[in-house]
């Protein structure tokens, strides 16, 4: 998690209060539709809940560019991407496994000229 440096911390008490603030009273207008929907666009621009729903959407979205949230993301992205590369892996060598397996009941040259060897006899 991000530490919350003292000097930032007026700044984002302000906005917290402030989102806060206009999400109330958009609720309290009705309840609030999602950002970019039809009900939303039908609102007129002067509706608390038009100007609540984008708080809510900006609020949402508030910490997805800070470096501590792309660097996580990152990480996550990463570590999946290794999940598969490791799970294609798996397979791929489960297939050749069976292979393996499946040549291994083939007689080899051997085998072979010793069971003509005792046919013949």
């Amino acid at each position: 998690m991000r530490t919350i440096a003292s000097h930032e911390r007026p700044a984002l008490d302000r906005r917290a209060k402030w989102a806060e603030s206009i999400i109330e009273r958009g609720r309290q207008a009705g309840p609030l539709p999602v950002y970019g929907s039809d009900e939303w666009a039908a609102l007129s621009t002067t509706d608390p809940r038009f100007v609540a729903s984008v708080a809510v959407a900006a609020e949402c979205w508030r910490d997805a560019g800070t470096p501590e949230t792309i660097r996580r993301t990152a990480e996550l992205e990463i570590m999946a991407a290794e999940q598969v590369t490791r799970g294609e892996r798996s397979a791929a060598f489960a297939e050749l496994a069976g292979s393996v397996r499946a040549l291994a009941s083939i007689p080899t040259q051997t085998e072979l000229a010793t069971r003509r060897a005792v046919v013949s006899v």
